[in-house]
């Protein structure tokens, strides 16, 4: 576990190092498909696995995301929960989304921790550059409705095109993540596909059936979690995730070229 790792590190350092956006979007793509493969693929070496007391099981964590109340947690919050799905981890988060606690298997918690360290940092600097620019200033946004029902436009301020920004970044991180998985479970489809089993009366590919048991495995650990912490809401991310406008297009292509290689108030994500 540790040399994936350690692999998936190299190549988000190397990427962030570079100069060349084709280069770091390059070793983004590789270290992301690393972390993919590595995924579906160890879901179906567990499967194989004896059940004996070394076999991994699901655990939870706790990662610090921010200081309660500062601005765009749910922002941070809404990136982690899309590595952690991408990696099927699930999660609960506090109430002021300053703290998150992933669920999954201790190698799937690796791989989304060390992601969403380097994408979060991208994901501030790149926002830092967009707002120094200043091409945000001749935006306007959608502040609600008056009460006759139309919209109103107001001109943009710099925290709304922050927040604009990391959306449009977390809404391209979450495509290419997605790309990546399915790329990944084809590619397991295809390396054995001389395999498969008989679920539910049916004979079906081992790799669809170690992912389901995985996911299984995974959603019993956080409903129980749910029932013992008596959750009552699930928190979704933010609600403002459908931005349109020149700050969310230029998160969107910040995300394209970003590398990946990095008694409590609870709430259900």
């Amino acid at each position: 576990m540790e040399s994936v790792i350690t692999r998936i590190g190299k190549l988000l350092a190397k990427a962030e190092s570079t100069d060349s956006v084709d280069e770091a979007e390059a070793l983004f793509a590789k270290a992301q498909a690393l972390a993919s493969r590595y995924s579906v693929e160890l879901a179906v070496a567990r499967r194989s696995q004896a059940k004996t007391e070394a076999r991994e099981t699901p655990e939870e964590r706790t990662i610090d995301l921010g200081r309660p109340g500062q601005h765009h947690l749910k922002q941070v919050a809404a990136l982690f929960l899309v590595v952690a799905t991408a990696n099927d981890v699930r999660c609960l988060i506090a109430t002021n989304s300053s703290v998150m606690y992933p669920m999954g298997f201790p190698s799937d918690l690796d791989v989304t921790e060390a992601i969403h360290v380097a994408l979060s940092e991208q994901m501030v600097r790149f926002g830092n550059a967009w707002l120094r620019a200043g091409d945000w200033r001749h935006e306007h946004y959608d502040a609600g409705v008056d009460r006759w029902g139309r919209v109103v436009r107001k001109p943009m301020t710099a925290r709304v095109a922050r927040r604009s920004f990391y959306e449009g970044f977390i809404t391209e991180i979450q495509r290419r993540f997605t790309e990546a998985r399915d790329e990944a479970v084809a590619e397991s489809e295809r390396r054995h596909a001389a395999e498969s089993a008989v679920a539910d009366g049916k004979r079906v590919s081992v790799t669809s059936l170690a992912l389901r048991e995985k996911t299984e495995e995974v959603n019993e650990f956080h409903r129980q979690r749910v029932r013992s912490l008596r959750v009552r809401s699930a928190w979704r991310g933010s609600a403002t995730m459908a931005t349109r406008g020149p700050s969310s297009e230029a998160g969107r292509r910040a995300g394209a070229r970003a590398s990946m290689s990095s008694a409590r108030q609870v709430s259900g994500g």
